[in-house]
């Protein structure tokens, strides 16, 4: 019969500490992961309406979204059913349907069929005699470690209606629970990519004289070359050299208008590479293009209108394209950039332009351990943003990263989703204030330590407006154009700590 809820509930247990116990007899699947192989995915009312034409299965899980409750039915040795249930407070996503399930290897035919049947009734059911090895996870999560690797989405379930369901589940916990993940087949043409990423070693192999002459140092809207040790991140030197544009506008700002608005203006083109306009406005348009349609899936993935992000767009948007040079044995582990969130940007989309064997790139989980994330061919790395943490009232964090230099040279291009400059953190926290107080965002993700002692000022309302906080970051890291162009202000952004 249909289970019935305990008015008290298991108290403080999480969902993942319940279901482990529920396996405590099946060790087998529990002793090689963090957290157990399995994972429910359910979002119809009733009762496991799988179990009834699986006889032959040892247990099953399922999430009861609008009660909030996850519910196990295990067979005892007895042969006798047993149900428990629990609060939702924390859910393992894992592989690319979002659940991890030990298939039987001995009878292809079932195995096809159960296939179909948890597409249909996306209830996971672990099989008693299963001996195969699990799949890989996609990304793992453990109650008290954080997550262990970067979840990855692939964009293109979202082009079909009966696939995009599970891509919003996998974002969602993505969102909530990481702050940063892949995303494939994201319908960017590998040609516009691949024509960035060929020209990077010629735009950074220019002369001397052909960066200076589009030095950030000469820009009040931060747009140019900036050489190695230029930037500083969490108050020391990056060990990279870049140039920065931007979506192509002209300069509008006048003496008596906002600063915040200095910040909009041209793109310094280096003469001697002609062809870089092209390929970079290019890859701009496309990136733009990619953000408004993955905010679009985010937005339905959190519970809300597709366009409701949209409002809070820019009208020009940031990109870096970045060389980290190999550094000598006695430099590594230097850095490369800094720990810090995102402040340049709504959401980054991020091109690691150099081979799977080059790295760098490290995310902070919540237990404070550093998280590599490798090279990805083909995809981009996508992390949440301090403004887009602020409209979700912390539920979809920021999460902090950082880059390490190596031996080896790295190339990477972000592309930062802009940020309308007259954003106030009364109108990003109160928009959607309502709907993210809710009690099924209640278990967002957390963080650690250091994590929230990241430099923040748009998070910690040090500023009005998103504008003037993206300002004040850009006057701490390039401190000779805040100076040249800002010097009025110069002393207040720096020292405001």
């Amino acid at each position: 019969k249909t289970p019935q809820y305990s008015s008290n509930p298991t108290n403080g247990l999480t969902s993942a500490s319940f279901v482990r116990r529920t396996l405590e007899r099946r060790a087998d699947l529990t002793k090689r992961h963090d957290c157990p192989p399995a994972l429910v995915r359910d979002w119809l009312p009733g009762i496991f309406p799988v179990w009834a034409r699986h006889p032959e299965k040892d247990m099953c899980f399922r999430i009861h979204s609008q009660s909030a409750r996850i519910s196990s039915r295990c067979r005892t040795e007895a042969g006798k059913l047993h149900d428990v249930h629990a609060p939702l407070t924390f859910v393992m996503q894992a592989g690319p349907s979002g659940c991890l399930h030990q298939e039987p290897a001995r009878n292809p035919a079932r195995v096809d069929r159960d296939r179909q049947e948890r597409a249909r009734c996306s209830c996971v059911v672990l099989d008693e005699a299963a001996s195969g090895a699990p799949r890989r996870p996609s990304s793992t999560m453990s109650p008290t470690r954080g997550f262990t690797a970067i979840p990855r989405l692939d964009l293109s379930l979202a082009d079909d209606a009966e696939t995009e369901p599970r891509l919003l589940q996998q974002l969602r916990y993505a969102l909530t629970q990481v702050g940063f993940l892949y995303v494939e087949n994201h319908g960017v043409p590998a040609g516009t990519v691949s024509d960035v990423v060929d020209a990077l070693p010629a735009l950074f192999a220019l002369p001397a004289a052909a960066k200076a002459e589009v030095a950030l140092g000469n820009s009040p809207h931060f747009l140019g070359y900036s050489g190695d040790g230029a930037e500083t991140t969490a108050g020391r030197a990056d060990r990279r050299e870049q140039f920065e544009f931007a979506t192509e506008l002209t300069a509008t700002w006048a003496e008596g208008a906002p600063l915040r608005e200095r910040l909009r203006g041209p793109n310094p083109w280096p003469s001697a590479y002609p062809a870089l306009p092209a390929l970079i406005e290019a890859y701009i348009r496309e990136m733009t293009a990619l953000g408004e349609r993955f905010l679009r899936l985010v937005a339905k993935a959190l519970s809300l209108p597709p366009e409701a992000f949209l409002p809070f767009l820019s009208d020009q948007h940031r990109l870096k394209v970045v060389h980290y040079p190999a550094l000598a044995a006695g430099e590594a582990g230097a850095q490369g950039v800094g720990p810090h969130k995102d402040s340049s940007g709504w959401w980054t989309f991020l091109l690691q332009a150099s081979p799977p064997h080059v790295k760098g790139l490290q995310v902070l989980n919540k237990s404070g351990d550093w998280v590599d994330v490798p090279v990805v061919p083909g995809s981009f790395v996508v992390n949440i943003g301090q403004a887009f943490e602020v409209v979700t009232n912390g539920v979809c964090k920021a999460t902090t990263h950082r880059v390490l230099g190596g031996p080896l040279e790295r190339f990477s291009v972000p592309f930062f989703q802009g940020v309308r400059r007259d954003l106030t953190k009364e109108e990003a926290v109160g928009t959607l204030k309502d709907h993210f107080a809710r009690p099924e965002f209640r278990s967002g993700s957390a963080e650690s330590e250091q994590g929230r002692d990241i430099d923040s000022a748009f998070l910690k309302g040090k500023y009005e407006t998103w504008g003037e906080s993206q300002l004040r970051t850009k006057i701490r890291s390039h401190r000779d154009v805040g100076k040249r162009f800002y010097g009025h202000v110069y002393d207040k952004y720096v020292n405001d700590d």
